[in-house]
């Protein structure tokens, strides 16, 4: 809406004297307005003290009603608050239930969330065919750690059919990804030391 416009020119400096202060008017308006972007970038102001006073009450406030409208970055965000007790107090099962909101509208790293959360029984009942099917949806979008760890459920037929194969498919996309994950690199070498999935490489 026009104040989002608004605000986009007060924080850029585009046409107008660049003012966060301003542009936290701008948001605000917006935000009790029911704008869910403006209610994300309104908690994040106040999140980090941008052109405000900082208040994680007030972050986790606007971020909150985002996120119960939809918002899937603010979903995500509510989760790790939730998870690490950022202006909340912790709660496992809150984090997991903000994580999978996100997860299902496809965001990599709530994907990645939630399928440990099922892996380790955090907040949800312990699922490890839940986790594999978060981890892989995570993978297919190049996330590395769910690409190892996908690895990891093969290897140990962990909520999938057992496969060395697999899992050395698993363990090379993580390892070929910009500056390779460390823990898959460590699994691949001692498949290929060993000869598991693959053919052994002297």
């Amino acid at each position: 809406g026009s104040e989002m416009c608004i605000r986009d020119r007060y924080l850029s400096g585009r046409g107008v004297m660049r003012s966060e202060a301003h542009a936290v008017r701008c948001f605000q308006l917006a935000a009790d307005n029911g704008q869910p972007d403006a209610q994300w970038e309104l908690g994040g102001c106040f999140m980090n003290g941008v052109g405000t006073v900082k208040s994680e009450g007030m972050a986790v406030y606007y971020r909150k009603l985002a996120a119960d409208q939809g918002h899937q970055a603010a979903q995500y965000a509510m989760g790790d608050y939730y998870l690490n007790g950022v202006g909340v107090v912790a709660n496992e099962a809150m984090a997991a239930r903000y994580y999978k909101l996100s997860a299902d509208q496809g965001n990599m790293h709530a994907q990645f969330n939630i399928a440990t959360s099922y892996q380790y029984g955090r907040g949800v009942k312990a699922d490890s065919s839940e986790a594999v099917r978060y981890f892989q949806l995570a993978a297919l979008q190049g996330h590395a750690m769910s690409q190892f760890c996908l690895g990891c459920c093969y290897a140990k037929g962990s909520g999938v059919e057992q496969s060395d194969v697999e899992a050395v498919r698993c363990y090379r996309l993580a390892v070929d990804r910009p500056h390779g994950y460390f823990k898959a690199q460590y699994a691949l070498g001692l498949c290929l030391e060993k000869g598991r999935g693959v053919e052994r490489n002297d």
